[in-house]
């Protein structure tokens, strides 16, 4: 457990593709819980998004995972472009 009380971020950052598809989806729920209870910051949103594309992308994640991901990136890439505009801090072409 992290010290927020989440799954623990070891290793996503740094190898994102090796990643374990277990640990992204409960990092991602996390990320999802924080954003419904604390509230969305623009670091909370990028890390959901990219967690999000680390799902949706992963051929060892279940198809129907990674269609609910893709879909749910959509929304909050379209989101991410409402609340903090197209300059939303990531690099361009990234999540």
């Amino acid at each position: 457990m992290s010290k927020h009380g989440g799954p623990p971020a070891g290793g996503i950052e740094q190898h994102p593709g090796n990643a374990d598809p277990g640990l992204i989806t409960a990092r991602t729920l996390h990320l999802l819980s924080q954003a419904a209870i604390i509230g969305v910051c623009r670091g909370r949103m990028r890390n959901l998004i990219r967690h999000l594309d680390m799902l949706a992308t992963n051929p060892a994640v279940h198809a129907e995972v990674r269609s609910a991901c893709e879909a749910l990136l959509r929304q909050w890439r379209d989101a991410q472009r409402m609340h903090f505009g197209s300059g939303s801090g990531s690099k361009a072409g990234a999540p």
